[in-house]
């Protein structure tokens, strides 16, 4: 279905990202279901869930999108995410792991709702990009992502 509506828009490929939030996963079309699914994203955005958390549910996600390019590499690319809060190092392992073990073309989407999530962003692009990887940042406080995206462009050839 979506592939013929690329074709009909005369897009030949797309990137894909995953989301923690599946409002097309609510049980059922009632705003109560509706609701309930996007009580994820509001305790996202609010730094309710711990890294290990974060992991936990970026796992399934991320089968999903490296399943969804295997049926159609021709017509997709993969941006998977990073879970924030981790250490340098760990950030490195799950970018090695997760993004380049799946042959992702870069990192994203990033939902920071905190300026403590924010500052959790600044290894992101830099460990992303000396891989050669892209990044993509998320919805946000975009002035913060912003300042860590220019701060890192100053850092980085």
């Amino acid at each position: 279905m979506q592939i013929q509506k690329m074709d009909d828009a005369g897009v030949n490929k797309a990137i894909l990202l995953t989301t923690t939030p599946y409002v097309e996963r609510a049980e059922t079309a009632t705003l109560e279901a509706i609701g309930a699914e996007m009580q994820v994203l509001y305790q996202l955005l609010a730094g309710s869930y711990s890294p290990e958390v974060r992991i936990a549910k970026m796992k399934d996600p991320i089968l999903e999108l490296n399943q969804a390019i295997q049926d159609a590499p021709d017509r997709f690319f993969g941006f998977g995410p990073v879970p924030l809060g981790l250490t340098d190092g760990d950030t490195a392992k799950w970018v090695k792991d997760y993004i380049a073990g799946n042959s992702f073309k870069g990192v994203g989407e990033f939902t920071p709702g905190s300026e403590t999530q924010i500052t959790q962003l600044e290894s992101v692009p830099e460990i992303s990009c000396c891989a050669g990887y892209l990044w993509t940042h998320g919805r946000l406080k975009l002035d913060g992502c912003d300042r860590i995206c220019k701060g890192t462009g100053k850092r980085l050839p």
